[in-house]
């Protein structure tokens, strides 16, 4: 063989690796936000659940504020829970801050909506602190069936920069010759 042949040869293998590191990174960082979307619902279903059972009274709204505020605490990856009514302000916050949420896209399409599945809603910074976020959330409804609210848990985009950034460093220290 020759010296260009080989060279062509370890050009186009180094090419493929890079290809195959690239489509592992976006496959892991897809599989990495769908269980945290995942992660999010499993807790805002028992929310939404004991809401349809109970009610929004203050005893109801006071014992689901300890486990949302539990929730977070436990959870990195959460930014904020809020339980919001029918208007959009929060009968219960994560971080005790009250917030309106009614002018929101996405509370407006749960409103309007009869779905009962999780929505996540396009990244939108936090009316909190500014900060990207990426909004999980359910309506749930009053006996009747009418909308009475939505319980929305939000993921900080920081926090998937985070992941991304050690997947980059795990890639490196693995000898990876550039970033994927």
């Amino acid at each position: 063989m020759q010296l260009t042949t080989i060279r062509a040869e370890i050009e186009r293998m180094t090419l493929k690796t890079a290809e195959v590191d690239l489509a592992n990174l976006a496959h892991s960082l897809i599989q990495h936000a769908e269980d945290s979307v995942d992660l999010l619902d499993t807790g805002i279903v028992g929310v939404v659940s004991r809401l349809e059972a109970d009610g929004t009274n203050p005893e109801t709204l006071a014992g689901l504020h300890k486990v949302i505020v539990a929730r977070k605490k436990g959870m990195q990856r959460i930014h904020n829970i809020v339980i919001c009514d029918e208007n959009g302000n929060s009968l219960a916050a994560s971080d005790d801050r009250p917030l309106y949420l009614g002018d929101r896209e996405y509370f407006q399409h749960q409103k309007q909506s009869t779905a009962r599945d999780v929505f996540v809603a396009h990244p939108i910074n936090s009316k909190l602190d500014d900060e990207g976020n990426v909004a999980v959330l359910r309506r749930f409804n009053h006996p009747d069936g009418s909308f009475a609210g939505v319980v929305v848990a939000s993921i900080s985009t920081r926090y998937f920069c985070g992941v991304l950034s050690a997947i980059r460093q795990w890639h490196r220290r693995l000898g990876g010759a550039r970033d994927p």
